[in-house]
C-alpha cells in the first residue's frame, strides 16, 4: 500500500516538476504567463512540501527563476539578488515570526512592512554616487544589463544627492509600469491587432528586455527602490536599520516607497498588512502583498538565506478576489483599425470593491482557450488589480444546451467578411468605411496626441458620421460652421470654438499629421523622427525600405508597415483630399531656420533643471529643429548637463562630445533668430 502511494507521489512530483518548469519560461523569459501568480503559486508550494517530504527526490531544483535572455550582455551581482519566500496564509506568517525569534533567540523583533509592488525587480548599482549601470534579477547570481532601458525612465537620477554617500552601492528595487499607461498600451496592441499584456507586470517585463531604447521610453517606466545589495561600507554599518534605508534612499533623491510601517511585533505586523490591503487600490500601480523584513540590519544577515530566499523577510500575498457570475452575451466592439474585439457581457457583480457588467475577451483564441459560453456561471477577478477578466467557467453548472460561441465571420457593424493577417491574433474587418472604424479614426485624428483638435468628443463625432457629414478624417476640412448648428447640444458658440479649432489644426506640425494618419506602429515618437528625417510627406510617401530603416528608431516592421500605407489608393486619395484642404504637410519646425545650428542635431540630457520640467526641454530642443535622444553615443552632437549629471558626463568626454549648460543651449538656439 505505502509503495503505490510513493509510486504516486512521485509521478505528481514529476508533473508538478515539469509543469513549474514550464511556467518558470513563461513568466521569467517571455513575460506571458498563461495562469495567474495565485495558481503558480500552489503548485509551488504543493512541490515544495513533496520535496521535503522526500528529499532524495532531485527532478527539481530550488533556485531562483531566470530572467536571463539572448541579445543582453550578462553581469554578476556583487551580492545574490534572491527571491521572497511568499505566503497566502497568515498562520504561515506568524510561524515565520516564531521561527525567526527562535534562530536570534528573541522573545520578540521588530519589522518593516512593505507594499509589495507588482512589477520587475532590478539592481542599480551607483559608484561613487554616479549610475553606472543596471541589471535585472537574472539567475540571482547574475543578470541581464539593461542600463540603456533604465536610462529612460523619468524620475531616476543619474547621480545621488546629499552626503554620506558610498564608494560603491547596489540599491535593490522595482520597475513597473502605471495602471494608467497599461491600459493605454493594451489599447493600442489590441488596435494593431497584438496581443494584449496580461497585467502591468508582464508588460514592464517585456519593456524592460526591449532591444530598442526609444520604443522602451514611450512605454514610460517607473521605478521604487526599497532595499540594499552589496555596499562598500557593509549595509548593516551604514544603514543599521531597514526603517533607515527608507530615509536614506529617499534623501538621497532617489524614488522611494509612498508608504511603509514599522511594527514592534507581529500582532501590528498583521494589523498593518490589513491596513495596507485597504489602502492599496488608491495606488496607481498595482500591489500584490506586503513585504515583511526583520528591521534590524544585522539580525537579519545573521540569520541567513537558502540558496533562493533570505530567512530574515517573508512576502505576504493578498489572493486575487473572485466572483462569481453569469454571462449573458458576448459582444463585439470594432476598433480603429477593424479589428473585432469581443467583450463578456456580465450579470453584475462586485468585485474588488467594483461593480463589474462587463471583462473583456481579447480575442477568438482567448474564448476558444478558455472554452467560455454564453450562459455560463464563469470567475472572473481584475487582472493586476486594474482589468476585469474571465479566469475560469465553473463547467460543473454548464447547462447541457449550451453550445461553443461562433465568432463572427463577418463584421457586425457592416457586414463585411473579417480576415485574419497570420502574423496576427486578431480578426480585422477590412472595409474602411465601416463607421465604427471611421469614429476611431477621426477620435484618434483629432486626439491631443495627433492633430490636438479641441471639443470633438465622442458625443460629436457619432452625430458627425451617422448624419453622413462625415466619412474620413479628410471630411473635417469640409465642414461649414453650419454643420455643427445641426448638431444636438451644440450651442452656438461651441460650434464656432470647433469650427476655429478644425481650421486652425491645418497649420499643424509634419509629426502630429503623421501620427494622427494611424499608420500602424507609429507614436507620437516615431511621427517626430519621421518627420525630421524626411521633412515633407512626399519624401516619405516615396520612401524605399532601406531609406525608410535609416530613420532613427525605425526597423524592418515599422518601414514594411509605412511602406503598406501609402501603396493604398484609399490612404492616398484621403492624403489628397488633405492636401487640397489646406493641410500643411512640411511644417517640421516652428522657430527654426535653414541657418539654425541645431536643426537636424542630436541633443542627450542630463541631470536636473529646477526650473524647467524635462519634457518641456525636449520641446524646446524639437521646436528649433533638434533632435532628442536617451542615449550617448558616437552620433550624439551635443550634451545639455544640469545638476547632478551623472555618467553621461564622463561618456561625452571620452567621445569627444561637446556639453552645454541649459543656458549656453539657450544662447545657441537663440543665434539664428533676429
Amino acid at each position: 500500500m505505502n509503495s503505490n502511494r510513493n509510486h504516486n507521489e512521485y509521478q505528481r512530483y514529476k508533473r508538478l516538476a515539469q509543469q513549474v518548469a514550464y511556467h518558470d519560461e513563461l513568466y521569467y523569459r517571455r513575460a506571458s504567463p498563461e495562469i495567474s501568480d495565485f495558481e503558480y503559486d500552489c503548485l509551488k508550494s504543493e512541490l515544495q512540501y513533496l520535496q521535503s517530504k522526500h528529499p532524495d527526490w532531485k527532478i527539481a531544483e530550488e533556485k531562483v527563476g531566470d530572467d536571463r535572455i539572448e541579445g543582453f550582455v550578462t553581469l554578476p551581482h556583487r551580492e545574490p539578488m534572491l527571491s521572497l519566500a511568499n505566503t497566502y496564509n497568515q498562520t504561515e506568517l506568524f510561524e515565520f515570526d516564531k521561527r525567526s525569534r527562535k534562530n536570534l533567540q528573541f522573545n520578540a523583533l521588530e519589522y518593516v512592512i512593505e507594499p509589495k509592488i507588482d512589477g520587475v525587480a532590478v539592481s542599480v548599482t551607483y559608484e561613487k554616487g554616479q549610475l553606472v549601470r543596471a541589471l535585472t534579477r537574472g539567475n540571482g547570481i547574475e543578470g541581464d544589463d539593461i542600463t540603456h532601458n533604465i536610462d529612460t525612465i523619468v524620475g531616476l537620477p543619474q547621480s545621488l544627492k546629499g552626503d554620506n554617500i558610498p564608494p560603491f552601492i547596489e540599491i535593490r528595487g522595482e520597475i513597473f509600469i502605471n495602471n494608467q499607461d497599461f491600459l493605454r498600451i493594451n489599447l493600442e496592441r489590441e488596435e494593431e491587432g497584438l496581443e494584449p499584456y496580461a497585467n502591468p507586470r508582464n508588460l514592464a517585463a517585456g519593456t524592460v528586455k526591449l532591444l530598442d531604447s526609444q520604443k522602451a521610453s514611450e512605454r514610460n517606466l517607473k521605478i521604487i527602490f526599497y532595499d540594499i545589495g552589496y555596499c562598500e561600507p557593509t549595509a548593516e554599518d551604514l544603514f543599521k536599520t531597514q526603517e533607515n534605508v527608507h530615509n536614506v534612499i529617499e534623501k538621497w533623491g532617489l524614488p522611494h516607497q509612498e508608504k511603509f510601517w514599522k511594527a514592534f511585533n507581529i500582532n501590528e505586523v498583521w494589523s498593518y498588512i490589513q491596513e495596507l490591503d485597504f489602502i492599496r487600490k488608491t495606488f496607481s500601480y498595482g500591489t500584490d502583498g506586503a513585504v515583511v523584513k526583520i528591521d534590524n540590519l544585522f539580525l537579519r544577515k545573521t540569520i541567513g538565506a537558502t540558496s533562493k530566499v533570505p530567512l530574515g523577510a517573508i512576502a505576504y500575498k493578498f489572493a486575487p478576489e473572485r466572483s462569481e457570475t453569469m454571462l449573458k452575451g458576448i459582444t463585439i466592439q470594432v476598433g480603429r483599425t477593424g479589428v473585432l474585439t469581443p467583450v463578456a457581457e456580465l450579470e453584475p457583480v462586485t468585485n474588488s470593491g467594483s461593480l463589474i457588467s462587463r471583462a473583456t475577451l481579447h480575442n477568438a483564441d482567448e474564448i476558444a482557450r478558455l472554452d467560455v459560453r454564453v450562459g455560463d456561471t464563469v470567475l472572473i477577478e481584475k487582472a493586476g488589480e486594474v482589468i476585469p477578466a474571465i479566469v475560469g467557467v465553473l463547467r460543473d453548472k454548464r447547462l447541457p444546451t449550451s453550445a461553443p460561441y461562433p465568432f463572427p465571420t463577418k463584421c457586425p457593424a457592416c457586414g463585411s467578411p473579417v480576415v485574419r493577417l497570420p502574423e496576427e491574433v486578431a480578426w480585422r474587418c477590412p472595409d474602411a468605411s465601416c463607421p465604427p472604424q471611421v469614429r476611431r479614426r477621426i477620435l484618434h485624428f483629432s486626439s491631443k496626441q495627433a492633430m490636438d483638435i479641441n471639443n470633438l468628443g465622442v458625443s460629436i463625432v457619432d452625430q458627425l458620421v451617422t448624419r453622413g457629414l462625415v466619412s474620413n478624417i479628410a471630411d473635417l476640412y469640409n465642414l461649414k460652421i453650419e454643420d455643427f448648428f445641426l448638431l444636438d447640444k451644440v450651442a452656438d458658440k461651441s460650434a464656432k470654438n470647433l469650427y476655429d479649432s478644425i481650421q486652425a489644426s491645418k497649420n499643424n506640425e509634419l509629426w502630429r499629421l503623421l501620427h494622427g494618419l494611424g499608420i500602424q506602429h507609429i507614436g507620437a515618437q516615431s511621427a517626430k523622427e519621421l518627420a525630421n528625417f524626411f521633412k515633407n510627406i512626399d519624401s516619405l510617401c516615396n520612401a524605399s525600405m532601406e531609406t525608410l530603416m535609416q530613420a532613427s528608431g525605425i526597423g524592418e516592421t515599422v518601414a514594411k508597415s509605412i511602406r503598406a500605407f501609402f501603396e493604398n489608393t484609399d490612404n492616398l486619395h484621403i492624403l489628397n483630399q488633405l492636401r487640397s484642404s489646406g493641410v500643411c504637410m512640411d511644417r517640421v519646425e516652428t522657430l527654426a531656420e535653414a541657418s539654425s545650428p541645431i536643426k537636424g542635431k542630436k541633443f542627450v540630457i542630463t541631470g536636473m533643471f529646477p526650473n524647467l520640467p524635462r519634457e518641456e526641454l525636449k520641446r524646446m530642443i524639437e521646436s528649433v529643429g533638434g533632435l532628442t535622444v536617451d542615449t550617448v553615443t558616437k552620433k550624439t552632437d551635443y550634451l545639455i548637463v544640469g545638476s547632478d549629471p551623472g555618467s553621461k558626463v564622463q561618456k561625452a568626454q571620452e567621445l569627444g562630445i561637446p556639453t552645454l549648460s541649459l543656458q549656453e543651449f539657450i544662447s545657441l538656439k537663440d543665434t539664428h533668430i533676429t
